[in-house]
């Protein structure tokens, strides 16, 4: 009996070149958080800058469409059923452990950004009485906000995924936006937020293609 060996020649190496490009993502954005964090905290420039952009963002007219838009958003049966919705895509794409891992990517990008924020400190370089002095960064509902369309993207097949990624980056944005506009957030909260739940995502796909799961 004849074996045709060449998809197995091809694709061997592949997949832990896949493997490791994903693991190089993940390392960027934790680099990239890092780098937000550090420049946007630690310097005055960073601190003025920050607190004169929540400012400007606070005195953009009326704000009660980024509260309504939070209070939806932050509702416990609105997430539940977002991430069942997440579940059943990966179920009905016969993507079963995709669906699973994006649900790992949110509860694991939360749980950082929790720690995060309680453990990272603030220096008072620059006061503001809008901004506080309280640390803020990063922000956890923007880290849930990207990890939920992220989540998507990895239970969708490849070919549907930019569906996905284009009203789920306007979605991600609006939230974003509206943390600043209601005072919650400043703005490189949200980019951290966004920048730790793309790392989950990139060690959730490393480890489906690693183990070859769908």
């Amino acid at each position: 009996m004849l074996v045709d060996t060449r998809a197995a020649t091809h694709s061997a190496p592949h997949r832990p070149a896949s493997v490791g490009w994903h693991l190089a993502g993940a390392f960027s954005c934790l680099a990239g958080a890092a780098a937000t964090y550090v420049l946007a905290v630690w310097t005055p420039l960073g601190q003025g800058t920050e607190n004169r952009n929540l400012s400007q963002a606070q005195g953009t007219g009326d704000g009660m469409w980024a509260w309504d838009l939070l209070a939806r958003f932050g509702s416990p049966t609105t997430l539940a059923g977002l991430v069942v919705l997440i579940l059943l895509v990966g179920f009905a794409a016969r993507r079963f452990w995709a669906g699973m891992a994006g649900v790992g990517v949110v509860a694991a990008a939360l749980l950082v950004t929790r720690f995060l924020k309680e453990a990272l400190p603030r220096p008072l370089l620059v006061y503001s009485e809008a901004a506080g002095e309280h640390n803020s960064f990063p922000s956890g509902h923007v880290t849930v906000a990207a990890g939920l369309v992220l989540a998507l993207v990895l239970a969708l097949p490849a070919r549907a995924r930019p569906w996905a990624l284009i009203p789920g980056g306007v979605a991600v944005a609006a939230v974003a936006a509206a943390t600043v506009i209601a005072g919650w957030h400043r703005p490189s909260d949200t980019v951290g937020g966004a920048l730790i739940a793309g790392a989950a995502y990139c060690v959730a796909a490393a480890a489906l293609r690693a183990y070859g799961r769908r």
